[in-house]
């Protein structure tokens, strides 16, 4: 079976994963491909039909989504091989490579321990179905050939749908959505002879927590031969598309009443919004199983160490129990206090999605939500009253690291 062009891109970006040899990092990244970022840098999402399609095409809409609809029964009955006439062969590896890729990232030995308790009964009904098949891997070790080494083993005697079936089976309890086909259809276009059809990230009647305040992805359907199949996860138009919600999620920030807080470390260590009295405060929310969260911490490590002089502190708030990220900063020290919330603060912030920022100035007040690194920077540096063109190369520097990351 030949390698389809989206899944090679990503098996470059699974290569630079390796090259970095940070076990968290290399999980913040991996894990693209469970998020549906396939492929590319983002472009614009095109909501409505191109310039070129005036004529009508509600009938090809309409068939689209018919087909997503039998797509989406087969799957929700782990008759997977039912759904395969309905996708291409991009389509139906992408979908294969969704379950897989997360199945084996969660029993990996060296991954699988940054996820929260939650994933404890999934992970043990894995281990024996990916031994089975001779999928139990280290994904780290494959590097660059994780994604084809995986539909190797998957296509080995023709046995892909049913070793699928069997690995979806063991995830259906998994606190967050492998398949990002079977949430309901929120928008619709037809531009370049293709469907695109913009879906929630939970399925109808389903709340998965840790996909709370995801964003929708975009599913792109082509015409083979009079069937719409669906072809993949549109990786531009799903990050555009992710953008978009995250700034409306600035625009639209958790309120912030108050930041009073008193918890605990992982050590134990008591931790009071009190200490931070007189100084300009960063309060991420975050976890150790958070990829866009892991990817930022090195660029708030240089944030941190720039405006640290100049009476700037950051706290963290990790969903997390104490034994998980004390595990975590132990092999990934941070050097900030992170509080360990079961629940408590992100209710009484009132977070939605991770990673949440909250920017506080000197007085305790609430100034800003959810920045972009480039616009938090200049935002510390007014909150300090420091010019803000005396941290250009930070921002420069920032904005290297996170190119091409999802945030």
């Amino acid at each position: 079976m030949k390698q389809d062009p989206t899944i090679a891109s990503d098996t470059a970006i699974l290569s630079r994963f390796t090259a970095r040899n940070t076990g968290a990092f290399w999980l913040a990244k991996a894990l693209m491909l469970i998020a549906g970022c396939f492929a590319g840098q983002v472009s614009g999402y095109a909501h409505a039909q191109s310039s070129d399609t005036i004529e009508d095409h509600t009938a090809d809409i309409e068939s689209a989504k018919d087909s997503l609809a039998k797509i989406r029964v087969a799957i929700n009955s782990g008759d997977f091989s039912s759904a395969e006439p309905l996708m291409t062969e991009q389509g139906a590896n992408e979908v294969a490579i969704w379950v897989t890729s997360f199945s084996m990232l969660l029993t990996d030995p060296e991954i699988g321990k940054n996820y929260p308790e939650e994933f404890d009964s999934v992970r043990d009904a894995l281990k024996p179905v990916l031994a089975e098949h001779g999928l139990d891997l280290e994904l780290k070790s494959l590097g660059a050939d994780a994604v084809p080494k995986t539909l190797e083993i998957l296509d080995k005697d023709g046995q892909r749908w049913k070793i699928i079936g069997q690995l979806w089976e063991a995830n259906k309890t998994a606190p967050m959505e492998l398949i990002l086909v079977r949430g309901p259809v929120e928008r619709s276009a037809y531009a370049e002879d293709s469907v695109f059809l913009q879906i929630a990230r939970q399925a109808e009647g389903e709340s998965k927590k840790f996909d709370a305040g995801a964003a929708p992805s975009v599913a792109k359907f082509i015409n083979e031969e009079g069937v719409w199949k669906f072809n993949g996860i549109d990786g531009e138009k799903t990050a555009s598309l992710k953008r978009v919600h995250e700034r409306k999620m600035a625009q639209m920030p958790p309120k912030l009443t108050s930041p009073a807080f008193a918890g605990e470390t992982a050590d134990g260590d008591a931790v009071t919004f009190q200490q931070y009295e007189g100084k300009v405060v960063v309060i991420d929310f975050w976890g150790t199983w958070c990829s866009p969260c892991l990817a930022k911490l090195p660029a708030l490590e240089k944030i941190r160490a720039a405006f640290k002089p100049h009476g700037f502190e950051i706290v963290g708030f990790a969903s997390d129990s104490a034994e998980d990220l004390a595990a975590f900063l132990k092999e990934h020290p941070l050097s900030w206090r992170n509080v360990v919330d079961n629940g408590k603060f992100k209710l009484q912030f009132g977070v939605k999605a991770y990673p949440t920022l909250f920017l506080v100035n000197q007085s305790g007040q609430h100034v800003a939500s959810n920045l972009e690194l480039d616009k938090l920077i200049d935002a510390i540096a007014n909150a300090l009253k420091l010019p803000t063109e005396d941290f250009a190369d930070l921002k420069a520097e920032v904005a290297e690291m996170m190119a091409g990351v999802p945030h």
